[in-house]
């Protein structure tokens, strides 16, 4: 399942092995056009610099309301106040269209502008909060890599954004931290 703040917050990209691999992808071109089109939005005019430290800021204010609720804690008061004045941000209409021989309904703002952007990514946490399980969020257990992800597992036990390569890595690393250990803290050969 994804959710548009998930990718928001994962424009903190690491590489999952090396502690100094934090790439920012909100500064790298091309990635907000492909974002949005993914999501299917389109801005009015192009980020400025005052935009990108808006939105950074809230990537940050995620990331601590995200752990809140991946250590199976409440959002606070606050928290609540300030994701609502995120919400309130934009002005949206409601536009009635047909869809698949019925009708659907579509929200749309009245400025397609960042501060809508910022407004949309938080919905999507508040959606998740109001119709999905908060006690499904992960943060990959890989200290290296921190990806967030929904945990869709049937027993909710997944700990890694991807077994074949974050659960993959930290097995090996496990095995080779419990050879060294049983070698006497010999170093291994590679």
């Amino acid at each position: 399942m994804r959710f548009l703040f998930m990718d928001f917050l994962n424009s903190e990209w690491r590489d999952g092995i090396r502690d100094d691999s934090l790439e920012d992808r909100l500064d790298k071109p091309g990635w907000w056009e492909n974002v949005m089109a993914d999501w299917g939005m389109t801005v009015n005019r192009p980020i400025t610099e005052t935009d990108r430290k808006e939105l950074k800021a809230l990537r940050s204010r995620l990331r601590v309301w995200v752990e809140k609720l991946a250590e199976g804690k409440q959002l606070n008061e606050e928290d609540l106040h300030q994701i609502n004045t995120y919400l309130r941000q934009v002005p949206v209409y409601r536009v009635l269209d047909s869809k698949n021989g019925g009708y659907g309904w579509k929200l749309l703002p009245d400025q397609s502008d960042w501060r809508w952007v910022a407004s949309e990514i938080v919905a999507s946490l508040a959606e998740l909060l109001v119709r999905h399980d908060a006690g499904r969020i992960r943060i990959c257990e890989n200290r290296q890599c921190l990806w967030v992800f929904y945990d869709e597992s049937r027993n909710r036990s997944r700990r890694w954004c991807d077994h074949r390569t974050c659960g993959n890595r930290m097995n090996v690393r496990k095995h080779r931290q419990r050879k060294r250990h049983s070698k006497g803290g010999q170093p291994e050969n590679e």
